[in-house]
């Protein structure tokens, strides 16, 4: 059985696709990660409460859980 790990770019995807007809595609985690902290930055800069002082810039900065 053959591996092959690669990024999420669709242009990779279809070249091992056809380069190796019997290849499994695993999705590199590292990929995934980046995805997933560049929505939760983009989410962070986008929620009022961050840059008006609210509740959640009081719970973090007491060291506490501000999902709950």
């Amino acid at each position: 059985m053959l591996f092959v790990a690669i990024n999420m770019c669709t242009i990779f995807k279809a070249a091992v696709g056809q380069a190796l007809l019997h290849a499994t595609l695993v999705i590199d985690h590292f990929y995934v990660v980046q995805l997933a902290n560049q929505a939760l930055t983009e989410v962070r800069a986008a929620s009022p409460s961050r840059s008006a002082g609210g509740a959640v810039d009081r719970a973090t900065a007491n060291g506490s859980c501000a999902t709950g």
